[in-house]
């Protein structure tokens, strides 16, 4: 018999040991907000939903012994509930080119589906663009920053062909500011140019995310500059490894992570749906 329930601390145990016998990343799951999964009272798998404006994000887990028994649809079906009570209508999620996660991916009859490379690097310190300030972020920063990554983010969609409502620009709210602080206070570096900033860049322990370039600066080398700088970043903080994820097709960006190092590790799925009514 199927039960779900929040996520407690007596089960961070079981829930470590299950993840990592299916290589599966358990690090960065919100525990606030997760739901555990049981079969007959035992650990089985997990939902980790992250509902935000526009931004509805899901990610279900189910041990290979319990699988093909509906656990993941059911999970599935607990974060659409959450996403209609928080008046969202579309959610996404991804899974790696794995049999299962592209068969489970593939009944859920997703809207569109998109792909990412995962890349790495490993190598020493990078040599660096003293002709580019990069500092830290800071709260200031915030609607230049904010703006510099909404509209790059949109026009890569609509390059991409991305459904329309992933294309969309929406005006920053105070939730929006306060995550942004609370995330990126630390983490985060800015490009200045003309006495602007032009650029913007967010690492996460040991991964590199949210480069960004104003479109009026592109090609001058600041993202490369950014991308060099962020990567140090990582391996300065003791990581003996940077990575990061490009979307199949952004051949700019990924020109780029080639050119100082990275290479490609394996290939990830996103997919989208609507919110079943």
């Amino acid at each position: 018999m199927l039960t779900i329930r929040p996520y407690a601390e007596t089960d961070e145990i079981f829930l470590c040991q299950m993840t990592r016998d299916a290589h599966e990343d358990f690090r960065n799951c919100r525990r606030k907000t997760l739901l555990l999964a049981l079969w007959d009272g035992v650990p089985a798998g997990y939902l980790d939903a992250r509902i935000a404006p526009n931004n509805c994000q899901i990610r279900v887990f189910v041990a290979a012994a319990f699988r093909r028994r509906g656990i993941g649809s059911a999970l599935v079906r607990e974060a659409e509930r959450t996403c209609r009570a928080a008046g969202e209508s579309v959610w996404w999620g991804y899974y790696y080119d794995r049999a299962a996660a592209g068969a489970f991916a593939e009944t859920l009859r997703p809207d569109y589906t998109s792909s990412t490379a995962y890349m790495t690097y490993g190598g020493e310190l990078l040599p660096e663009n003293c002709l580019r300030t990069i500092r830290p972020y800071m709260p200031d920063d915030f609607l230049s920053c904010y703006w510099i990554w909404c509209n790059g983010h949109a026009e890569l969609n609509r390059r991409l062909g991305f459904p329309a409502h992933l294309c969309q620009v929406h005006e920053p709210t105070e939730d929006i500011r306060r995550e942004y602080d609370e995330d990126l206070i630390g983490g985060s570096f800015v490009t200045e140019a003309a006495g602007r900033v032009v650029g913007f860049g967010h690492i996460d322990d040991e991964c590199l995310g949210s480069l960004a370039v104003d479109a009026a600066f592109r090609g001058q080398g600041f993202g490369s500059a950014l991308a060099v700088h962020l990567t140090n970043e990582i391996l300065r903080r003791g990581f003996p490894e940077a990575a990061l994820y490009c979307e199949v097709g952004n051949d700019d960006a990924r020109h780029i992570y080639e050119k100082i190092g990275y290479r490609e590790q394996e290939v990830s799925h996103t997919v989208f749906r609507t919110v079943a009514g």
